[in-house]
């Protein structure tokens, strides 16, 4: 049976999560040196702390279609875009272009995280047809 739809968004956002989990736990330094982070060990240990956190969110996602899991999403938004919207404030020169990027994707994704979320709390889709039999 072909995914499509709701389940469709909800998979695709629980990949994207195992992603960029899998990200910071494999290649913690390749990851910051390309957000134009530190590499000390106190910003890599945050790194692996954020990809935790998105893998548990991302078995979650892939585990249930609960809309649970998409607010848990919206959750993480609201802690990482204040952080890379500081960071990016405190960077200069080519750095702050690479957190900037980095930002503007997660507000990106936030967007896409509230509406998805806010669709699967509205329950089953609706036709906008009534059928009598």
């Amino acid at each position: 049976m072909a995914t499509t739809g709701r389940d469709a968004l909800h998979a695709g956002l629980g990949v994207l999560s195992l992603a960029l989990g899998a990200a910071p736990l494999l290649a913690p330094r390749a990851v910051a040196r390309a957000a134009g982070l530190s590499t000390r060990t106190g910003v890599l240990g945050l790194l692996r702390a954020i990809g935790v956190r998105e893998l548990a969110v991302a078995t979650g996602l892939l585990g249930t279609r609960h809309p649970a899991w998409l607010w848990a999403r919206v959750g993480q938004d609201a802690m990482d875009v204040p952080l890379a919207c500081l960071t990016t404030a405190a960077k200069q020169g080519e750095d702050r272009t690479r957190t900037a990027r980095v930002t503007a994707f997660l507000v990106a994704v936030t967007v896409v995280d509230v509406l998805a979320a806010v669709r699967a709390s509205r329950g089953p889709a609706r036709t906008g047809s009534t059928r009598r039999r």
